[in-house]
């Protein structure tokens, strides 16, 4: 059974999801790289102060993941470009 909401971890080079480690075979899986995608564009709302543009102002109720997808959707809405998330931005989604 698929994690809803994978965690990433980058261990001394190695990144793991969930606590498995992310092989080739993981990686070829496109709903797997779309939720690393999706992890990733949700840390760089945390990181770039946009969260209150996804989830509410007076508390925080959604995950990671989460604010990366209804970013996601808030730019196709809006007709604003995707961001681009540099395979080094995907160590910046850690548990630790």
């Amino acid at each position: 059974m698929a994690c809803a909401n994978p965690v990433i971890i980058c261990c001394g080079g190695r990144a793991t999801v969930s606590g498995s480690a992310l092989t080739a075979s993981w990686t070829l899986d496109p709903h797997r790289l779309l939720a690393i995608w999706l992890l990733a564009v949700g840390r760089q709302v945390e990181t770039r102060h946009l969260v209150d543009l996804v989830d509410r102002h007076d508390r925080r109720d959604l995950s990671i993941f989460r604010w990366g997808w209804d970013f996601i959707e808030r730019c196709l809405a809006l007709s604003d470009p995707l961001p681009i998330i540099a395979p080094s931005n995907l160590c910046l989604v850690s548990g630790s």
